[in-house]
């Protein structure tokens, strides 16, 4: 049943799966992310806050 599903799926939206044959064009600006050479990747833990603050946080959150 799941290939069936699949396959009606890249049937549908084949057109999407298709392997380009040309590059993309040429574009005004190149975007770019300078990157520190052999800098190690950073990991950072996540603020903690109260009850209260995790509510007006989810609130704010919901409005935005």
């Amino acid at each position: 049943m799941k290939k069936l599903k699949v396959k009606a799926f890249l049937e549908k939206y084949k057109l999407v799966f298709v392997e380009p044959k040309h590059l993309s064009p040429v574009k005004k600006f190149d975007h770019r992310i300078p990157l520190i050479p052999k800098a190690k990747p950073f990991n950072i833990r996540l603020y903690k806050s109260s009850l209260v603050h995790d509510k007006d946080i989810k609130k704010l959150l919901k409005k935005l």
